[in-house]
């Protein structure tokens, strides 16, 4: 990406131990948003995770002066960015709606039958 691109977290927990409260530096302050979470339901996941955002408290780690306090999923990756302060909260409703995983087979199974163009 270029440069003024914001940061992308990749956390990848490949034990087979679900790890909660788990502190990670994080690089700026504020609210991170899960963008991928490999165990989520909708992957056939155990649904596990960080309820699809986690915010910064200024507690020092990893060399950074913020961190994140995440459950990381057992054997997964996450992929969090983080929002930016002028996101409105209808916008960050629907990012959260898509990027949660939050959402169960049937209810996928449901809109491929009401649409099949939507299950590519």
């Amino acid at each position: 990406g270029d440069i003024e691109d914001p940061p992308i977290l990749v956390v990848c927990n490949l034990t087979p131990v679900v790890r909660r409260a788990y502190r990670l530096g994080a690089p700026n302050r504020g609210t991170w948003r899960e963008r991928l979470n490999s165990d989520a339901l909708i992957y056939g996941g155990s649904g596990s995770g960080n309820f699809g955002q986690a915010e910064t408290t200024p507690v020092a780690m990893h060399g950074r002066s913020d961190s994140l306090e995440l459950t990381l999923p057992a054997l997964s990756v996450l992929f969090l960015s983080q929002e930016p302060s002028d996101t409105t909260s209808a916008e960050a409703g629907v990012l959260a709606t898509v990027t949660e995983g939050e959402v169960d087979r049937e209810t996928v199974s449901a809109r491929r039958q009401r649409n099949p163009e939507d299950a590519r």
